[in-house]
């Protein structure tokens, strides 16, 4: 059952008891113009008085699930507001940092360029900074492993470096070179 028909149900609930109440208030005057007994009476007014309380009780949880409703509303209006700035925010990020990659693969690549470094040893450059390991290499260009051993050591050779982590860390210090440090 949805939240509406459940709803739909307190209402008329809430309009049979109060209408009920009234019916029952309404004979009740009517039975004292009447010389009727005093326990039916009684019974009328017991009958009037619960339609009330159900009533009342059933007017009480509408009106509180409205207010809930509505403050449930506010804080999904709230957290969309939220969702859409976080999503602008890392549009933005992703703008930036995209920006950024670029510039420092022009400024890897310039520095290739430098090395005298081929096409082919540029991409083998740049996977050997990116940290796969030569199998990996090899697989992806589909070439042989030992092939990628010997444009490696091409690579240092040219750079005069002597290896994987001394090629990574020529651009990672540049990096942070350019970033401040904490003090």
């Amino acid at each position: 059952m949805t939240s509406v028909q459940e709803n739909r149900i307190k209402i008329i609930t809430f309009i049979i008891l109060l209408g009920t109440s009234l019916f029952a208030l309404a004979d009740i005057v009517l039975d004292l113009k009447e010389d009727v007994p005093f326990t039916h009476l009684v019974h009328e007014a017991a009958l009037w008085l619960f339609s009330m309380v159900g009533a009342f009780y059933q007017f009480r949880i509408i009106k509180w699930q409205n207010h809930e409703m509505r403050s449930y509303q506010k804080r999904i209006h709230d957290l969309d507001q939220l969702n859409a700035n976080l999503k602008k925010e890392q549009e933005n990020f992703e703008k930036k940092i995209s920006h950024l990659s670029n510039e420092f693969l022009n400024h890897i690549d310039e520095q290739f360029n430098k090395w005298t470094f081929s096409r082919g040893e540029k991409e083998i450059a740049l996977l050997l900074i990116k940290g796969l390991s030569m199998k990996e290499i090899a697989d992806i260009r589909g070439s042989n492993e030992n092939t990628v051993r010997q444009q490696a050591s091409q690579i240092y050779k040219k750079s005069s470096l002597g290896g994987r982590m001394e090629l990574s860390a020529f651009f990672l210090d540049d990096l942070l070179a350019l970033s401040k440090l904490p003090q």
